[in-house]
């Protein structure tokens, strides 16, 4: 689309009119006139031949007042002519014949018309439409179509005056008035950026226009574009323009500057109130109200916004502001009632937009959409609703895992959906800018409006994997197999929450809500220093805010410094009263010091601030454990809920059981069951209370359902057992409920013992230690359950604490030998040789084996580990002849172990036949092997018999589908036979299998390179340099993905990576120099060329270089 003010070779166009005698006597000013209606002409066409259908921009020409009753109407006449002709179907001129006396019949005409604009004024004697003898006035109430209404939050924030003098002077009606009408279709049709240019060159050419219309619109679309400093300079002027409309200007540069953060805001926002006089005004309202969510006033908010709901016209940027008020107010229903009402409001919003930025608007509307229902779905879950981070700080216990996992997918689709507005902006903008250079404008400031939603939303996108993080805790990967471990390396992974937080926070360093997440998550981590590092860097931002404070005192919580913690808590209330993060953490504290009165002050002000089950219940909780003097109260808080709430009818039974009535108890017991069928706690409690009451048999009913309903209750377990134990006299079941217990207050020390080594056989480490840790507690001296406790905490990874158990047992076997001393002492030096090992020391490690063999010279696992250590230096026929020694000892035959690892140092000395008959022995005693199955593949493989190998490889997955090592020497078969699909797919398990493997990505890169897919190569490889610095070949294909896409900076630096890590890498150092080539770095790639060709004349790239070096200029 082209506008009449873009156009150029205007002596061109000024030949081609024609034009009457009487105007060319005006001269050259007329000339200019003229050539702009010309242009216009010429262009509106253009305009409308491209443009989709838009609803049409109304103009209503009346006639103008005069002084005889005839010209005012054929002037009007003339310009509905003129802008029809001019305008077709950007705009729809009506002419009335109906001329207001004032600006109120005028106003009223206007609504009657529909119309955006109406023209009505006075006329000179003898004026004509041609020359300077208008005075127009205008009503102005864009409604069919408006651009503005697109933009976010404008319709409902800005006010604008409705009533415009034109000019101060009489303007002509054809080089000024119709231009003029024509721009403010333009600006509300879409082409703001266009039409304010064109505004202004009219100003420039009839100074008698008043500026006060221009400037407001350049005003708006200055903010729109996001440069609030241009914006504001330009309102300020306004100010003493507006007269009458003062109020609307001062509000209007109120929002301005609060989105500006300019401290001068709330000074504009009280001028508009003295202004008012006393009337009320939606848009200020809605200012006001986010000026109070800044401040954390979500109450305040909500009171202002309701006002402005009736203020205002539907639309739904309202309706989602509404819904963010009420969630942080609590009011989670309503704010789900507002989502409601926003699709029919977005429907008449999208009718009024240009359609060119109707999907963008409506992208970034379900956006917001769907992450309000996201945050109201999260909120319903936790105990408090409010602001998101509060609520999140106040969670404990959070919700389950599954449930935050639905919110983060949730989430997760806001922020796509954010994204790709930010996308469909950028290419609106560029759409518009590749036309007109200069235009576009309006859609980049968009673009950052969805971008600043997108942030927020990957902000609590980061909360939400935190508050995962903390029911979950750190996923570390597993170790992998002995051998490719050692092969493929591996690192620990970084925290990726923390890594998104701290990214935002580079990008905007002063900003509380992103430094609050990244305390929080910090602090989930155990991060300690940096979460009070963090959460300093809030209170000196934001001082009069209680959030940081709060943060510093969960800090000083984690570290144990209660007086700590109460200062910052107490110091974050002195802030905001209403901040129930604090309230509930000194209620918790209060109540774990027995200071129940303190306890029931802060819960009282929880009930206050919202009032739910939650706050009744722990309000309830403490005046009960307060004494009997809380009792009364208590019950009437809690007899009301109990009625609906399992959770309000369990505490009311405990406040009866307390206040010495079992029987009223029981009975409430049982509704809280009805109300929860399979309330675990009920059923334990009630079971409890049947004792009391001496009714045994309904007791070990209730224990054994609370059981069912959660096998997890140690409390009933416990509590079953000892019934069995003593009034139902049933030892056997009760042994049953113990075994079951695994260490829940179990003292048997023989039964913990034996749980243990089950438990240690079974690779449970945390359960083992459980065991045999209570076992030691219970027999000090025993030497065998030490040694088993060695041997947890080294599977647990507790290597300090293994070592240390590991030299108790041999301090305590120091002058023994009986056989238990040297079972212990042997299994000990064995535990101190695997946490050598892990610890990268194998000269200890060798000299831990040593000391077994010196106890226990026929020990298979001494001999395994010493060929271990040989075989991780690389000597493997050292190896070998541990291995083959292990083998060959009492048992060695019949050692799974023993025989898996010969073959693997006859493979590795190329005794190929003699691997694969050790391999096959070692499955023959072991099926289930799947590390051995791996090694016979690899033999085979060896052997040239591929296909046999391929197969083997593909039984060891069935065994163990998560074999990445496997997945990946799978896919280098298949790869190897060209079935690169299926490659790919093995690539891709191996990655899924363990995501720490190196090579996995590096080869699925290869393949993406084959496939032509860089996009996908260059995360792999990526990916692969990550997990393995140290890997040239990475590093050069990765530069070669870059190179391949043009991002030659990227590919060079890639490149010369590679060849630092492998200085004879001839084909990276032949790349880098064609890269310096394309950069114009003639003397670098000189260098490159020269130096492969001094190093090897004569091979290919040597060759390529020389060839390539006579091309240089």
């Amino acid at each position: 689309m082209q506008w009449p003010w873009q156009r150029v070779r205007t002596e061109r166009i000024i030949e081609q009119s024609n034009e009457h005698p009487e105007q060319r006597r005006h001269g050259r000013g007329w000339r200019r006139l003229l050539l702009i209606l010309a242009l216009l002409g010429i262009a509106v066409s253009i305009f409308l031949l491209l443009r989709p259908s838009d609803p049409r921009f109304v103009i209503v020409i009346t006639p103008f007042a005069d002084h005889d009753d005839r010209t005012g109407s054929q002037i009007a006449g003339a310009l509905a002519r003129q802008l029809r002709a001019q305008g077709g179907n950007l705009v729809q001129v009506i002419t009335s014949a109906t001329r207001p006396a004032n600006s109120a019949e005028a106003l009223a005409l206007a609504q009657q018309t529909n119309a955006d604009v109406l023209v009505w004024g006075a006329v000179e004697p003898g004026g004509m439409i041609d020359s300077p003898s208008l005075r127009p006035e205008l009503i102005y109430l864009p409604h069919n179509i408006d651009v503005t209404q697109a933009w976010q939050g404008f319709a409902i924030r800005f006010a604008l005056p409705n009533r415009f003098s034109v000019s101060t002077a009489p303007i002509s009606g054809q080089a000024a008035l119709a231009p003029y009408l024509l721009a403010l279709a333009a600006y509300h049709h879409g082409e703001a950026d266009l039409a304010i240019d064109q505004l202004q060159r009219l100003l420039d050419l009839h100074p008698q226009l008043s500026p006060l219309l221009p400037q407001l619109l350049r005003g708006n679309l200055l903010w729109a574009r996001g440069w609030y400093t241009a914006a504001a300079a330009e309102y300020q002027p306004i100010l003493a323009l507006a007269d009458g409309e003062r109020a609307l200007v001062a509000n209007n540069l109120g929002a301005i500057l609060f989105d500006a953060r300019h401290p001068d805001a709330p000074r504009y926002f009280a001028e508009a109130i003295d202004l008012l006089d006393g009337r009320d005004l939606g848009q200020l309202r809605v200012n006001l109200a986010l000026w109070a969510l800044r401040e954390q006033r979500a109450r305040d908010a909500v009171s202002d916004l309701e006002q402005a709901r009736n203020l205002l016209p539907v639309h739904p940027d309202l309706e989602l502001l509404i819904a963010t008020a009420y969630r942080e107010s609590g009011r989670l229903d309503d704010a789900a009632m507002a989502l409601n009402r926003l699709a029919p409001a977005k429907t008449v919003l999208l009718a009024r937009i240009p359609i060119a930025v109707r999907t963008p608007v409506e992208t970034r509307l379900n956006a917001i959409l769907t992450e309000e229902r996201a945050l109201i779905h999260l909120e319903r879950l936790l105990p408090l609703a409010g602001p998101l981070y509060w609520a999140l700080e106040a969670a404990d216990p959070l919700p389950p895992a599954t449930e935050l996992r639905n919110v983060r997918d949730q989430l997760r689709t806001a922020t796509e959906l954010s994204s790709r507005s930010v996308s469909l902006w950028r290419q609106q903008a560029a759409s518009e800018a590749a036309i007109f250079p200069g235009a576009g404008l309006m859609a980049t400031g968009q673009a950052e409006q969805s971008e600043a939603t997108a942030r927020r939303q990957r902000l609590a996108l980061a909360l939400l994997d935190a508050a995962l993080q903390a029911i979950e805790g750190r996923n570390t990967p597993n170790p992998a197999g002995q051998l490719i471990g050692a092969l493929f390396g591996s690192a620990s992974a970084a925290n990726p929450t923390i890594e998104t937080l701290s990214q935002l926070r580079d990008q905007q360093p002063d900003n509380v809500s992103i430094l609050l997440a990244l305390g929080f998550a910090l602090r989930i981590d155990q991060q300690l220093d940096q979460a009070a590092q963090t959460y300093q860097q809030v209170i000196d931002l934001a001082p009069q805010l209680p959030d940081g404070y709060a943060g510093a005192g969960k800090v000083a919580l984690a570290r144990n410094d209660r007086a700590g913690a109460l200062a910052a808590f107490r110091a974050a209330l002195e802030r905001n009263n209403r901040f129930f993060p604090a309230h509930v953490a000194l209620a918790r504290l209060a109540e774990s010091d027995g200071d129940w009165p303190a306890a029931i002050d802060h819960w009282r002000a929880l009930v206050a601030w919202q009032e739910s089950p939650y706050t009744i219940i722990n309000l309830s909780r403490a005046l009960r454990r307060s004494g009997a003097s809380g009792f009364a109260e208590a019950e009437r808080l809690l007899a009301p809920l109990a009625t609906t709430n399992a959770e309000a009818a369990i505490e009311l039974a405990r406040l009866y059981n307390d206040a010495g009535l079992p029987a009223e108890a029981a009975a409430v017991y049982r509704d809280a069951l009805l109300l929860a069928p399979r309330s675990t706690v009920a059923a334990f409690e009630l079971g409890e209370t049947y004792i009391k009451l001496g009714d045994l048999n309904s007791a070990e009913r209730m224990l054994r359902e609370a059981i069912a309903f959660d096998d997890r209750n140690l409390d009933a377990r416990l509590k079953l057992a000892e019934l069995y134990e003593g009034p139902l006299n049933q030892p056997n079941r009760a042994i049953d409920q113990y075994r079951v217990a695994l260490g829940q207050g179990v003292n048997d020390p023989a039964r913990l013992l034996r749980i243990g080594q089950a438990a240690l056989d079974g690779n449970s480490a945390t359960v083992a230690i459980q065991a045999l840790e209570r076992a030691l507690t219970l027999q000090p001296d025993s030497v065998t359950a030490r040694q088993l406790l060695a041997r947890a905490y080294f599977a647990g990874n507790r290597l300090d604490a293994a070592a240390q158990e590991a030299r108790r047992a041999l301090e305590q076997t120091a002058n023994r030998s009986d056989p238990e001393a040297i079972a212990a002492r042997a299994n000990a030096w064995l535990t101190l040789a695997d946490v050598a090992r892990r610890r990268n020391d194998p000269a200890a490690a060798g000299e831990a084996y040593r000391q077994v063999l010196a106890a226990d010279p026929q020990s298979i696992a001494a001999h395994i580990g010493l060929g271990e250590l040989a075989g991780g230096q690389g000597n493997w026929g050292v190896a070998l002849a541990y291995f083959e020694t292990a083998a060959n000892l009492p048992g060695g035959d019949t050692n799974a172990t023993a025989q898996f690892w010969l073959g693997e140092a006859l493979l590795r000395n190329g005794q190929l036949a003699r691997a694969l008959a050790a391999y096959q022995r070692a499955l023959a005693l072991q099926p289930q092997y799947p590390e051995a199955l791996l090694g016979m593949a690899q033999t085979q493989y060896a052997l040239g018999r591929a296909d046999e190998a391929l197969q083997t490889v593909e039984q060891a997955i069935r065994q163990q589908s998560n074999y990445a090592e496997a997945h990946l020497f799978r896919g280098k078969l298949l790869q190897e036979a060209g079935r690169f699909s299926e490659a790919r797919a093995a690539y891709d398990a191996s990655i899924s299998a363990n995501d720490r493997i190196a090579e996995s990505f590096y080869r699925r890169a290869l393949l993406a390179i084959r496939s032509n897919d860089y996009d996908q190569a260059i995360r792999d490889l990526n990916r692969a340099v990550a997990l393995q610095p140290n890997f040239p070949e990475a590093h050069y294909w990765l530069g070669r993905a870059y190179y391949a896409q043009g991002r030659n900076a990227s590919a060079l630096q890639a490149i010369q990576q590679a060849i630092t890590l492998n200085p004879d890498y001839s084909e990276a150092i032949f790349y880098s120099g064609l890269i310096a080539e394309d950069q114009a770095n003639f003397t670098a790639a000189r260098a490159a060329y020269q130096t492969l060709i001094a190093r090897e004349p004569t091979s290919e790239w040597g060759q390529r270089a020389r060839a390539q070096l006579e091309r240089l200029p």
